[in-house]
């Protein structure tokens, strides 16, 4: 990313902006002690083959959701993702030594939503080639949304690959990116070395998901930290949203998502929606 270039331009270029050294070993310790005190009390693990994911720590954990609103974090998701803000899903991920990959897939694939949401992504320890480090592919987001096929509990692009780059990352750094951007995290090849990373979904409060329910957790309005827990908000109400989700909720959609294949694909896009 060219250094002239502001957050909101190289977002728009690239997909995703890092910044290193964004948080302190310090913090990281009270996110990761944070996370375990919420998955104690959340009860929503998920085990899979070397790696464990806790979701929706936030709503478990006020220390969480104050981390989430802090004046630094909003200002800069506001700087690509606008100046009214809620988060709307959370989840951390540990990759043991010995865990599997994570296929290339965008989020949106997962939790079927039709807007592009912003990925904060923070290096709870350190991310590398051998311990399964994030891979993006600069430039995807702006391709849409693209096919993909359910392969066991993934959602896999199985398209054309472009540029491939390795964000190696250090405790602290914090990664931006698109829902609609391209990742993978390979094999933990290390000996020793469990990665740890956290991932909260901020989206615009002009926008809706019809798959979370409230309380919704605001984190910002006008561009300044404003948390709070919420029963409706903006983008709730609007008609647009509605018949955007018209034909994923009708009665149909919703008497397939009770059958055995609708119940494995909401098990991918909902709660369990877990990405490596």
């Amino acid at each position: 990313m060219g250094a002239t270039f502001s957050h909101a331009q190289a977002f728009k270029r690239d997909g995703f902006i890092k910044l290193p050294a964004f948080f302190t070993a310090s913090e990281m310790a009270g996110l990761r002690a944070a996370i375990v005190e919420a998955a104690a009390r959340n009860a929503d693990p998920l085990d899979r083959d070397g790696l464990t994911f806790h979701s929706n720590a936030f709503r478990a954990s006020p220390w969480i959701r104050d981390f989430l609103a802090q004046p630094r974090l909003v200002s800069l998701v506001a700087e690509v993702g606008g100046r009214n803000l809620w988060v709307r899903w959370d989840q951390a991920v540990v990759k043991a030594p010995g865990g599997v990959e994570f296929p290339w897939h965008q989020d949106n694939a997962y939790n079927r939503l039709r807007v592009q949401h912003f990925q904060l992504w923070i290096a709870i320890t350190r991310g590398t080639r051998e311990n399964g480090g994030l891979w993006l592919q600069p430039g995807s987001h702006r391709k849409g949304l693209l096919p993909h096929v359910a392969r066991g509990s993934h959602m896999v692009y199985e398209g054309p690959h472009e540029r491939e780059e390795l964000i190696e990352a250090e405790c602290g750094d914090v990664v931006l990116f698109s829902s609609l951007m391209l990742h993978r995290t390979p094999p933990n090849a290390s000996r020793d070395e469990h990665r740890w990373a956290y991932v909260a979904e901020y989206i615009k409060l002009e926008d809706w998901d019809p798959w979370v329910q409230a309380p919704y957790f605001v984190v910002a309005r006008d561009g300044q930290p404003a948390p709070a827990l919420v029963q409706w908000f903006h983008g709730r109400l609007l008609p647009s949203n509605r018949l955007r989700y018209l034909t994923s909720l009708s009665p149909l959609a919703r008497r397939l998502s009770r059958s055995a294949p609708g119940r494995a694909l909401s098990r991918l896009a909902g709660v369990a929606a877990r990405r490596g």
